[in-house]
């Protein structure tokens, strides 16, 4: 059961990716870095998509230790300018997406929140939190945490006269539910 929740959930996530990948071809190569609100640009929600997957394939390809820490990930500030580095990522991500091994389901994670004493003051962490999690509980948060910033970049991408799919930025579950098609299941029903 679990290896079918395991392979429905890539394919969400990939597909997910492959809008991304979309996107990039959709808009020209100047607006990609251009902060449209004046702060926030394209490349920089894509940037950190990106990173949340590399976080998270790094941990359950690392048998020794399987930590994940999406804090601490890699941020590099190339895919915030460079588009075609940007579809680079996303393919390698997708193309490991696909490699995910099913016996990472056997593999407990854990999570590593770092905590400061005054949350809102940006001051270092002064603690760690760890949350025991799994492959599938993750690749559920990145689904959601993608389609949550895909949301942003529709507003961004308007702004510089991009128009993307009505679907884009819009959860599955919320697709689902326009459509018509919201399962008849109950979470609590077995």
């Amino acid at each position: 059961m679990a290896s079918a929740h395991l392979k429905d959930l890539v394919a969400e996530n990939k597909s997910l990716l492959v809008q991304l990948a979309g996107l990039l071809d959709r808009i020209p190569r100047t607006h990609y870095a251009l902060a449209a609100d004046g702060r926030q640009s394209i490349g920089r929600h894509l940037r950190h998509i990106t990173d949340h997957y590399a976080a998270f394939l790094a941990a359950v390809e690392a048998p020794a230790d399987f930590s994940l820490d999406y804090e601490t990930r890699q941020r590099d500030p190339a895919l915030e300018t460079e588009p075609d580095k940007a579809l680079q990522v996303i393919d390698a991500l997708v193309d490991e997406l696909d490699q995910l091994p099913e016996k990472c389901l056997q593999h407990p994670l854990r999570m590593c929140y770092p905590m400061a004493a005054d949350p809102g003051s940006g001051e270092p962490a002064t603690s760690i939190v760890e949350v025991p999690t799994c492959a599938l509980r993750e690749l559920v948060f990145l689904s959601s945490h993608t389609v949550h910033h895909m949301a942003l970049i529709k507003p961004l991408a308007g702004k510089l006269k991009v128009r993307l799919p009505d679907s884009f930025g819009v959860h599955p579950s919320t697709l689902r539910h326009w459509a018509g098609m919201a399962p008849p299941l109950n979470c609590g029903a077995r």
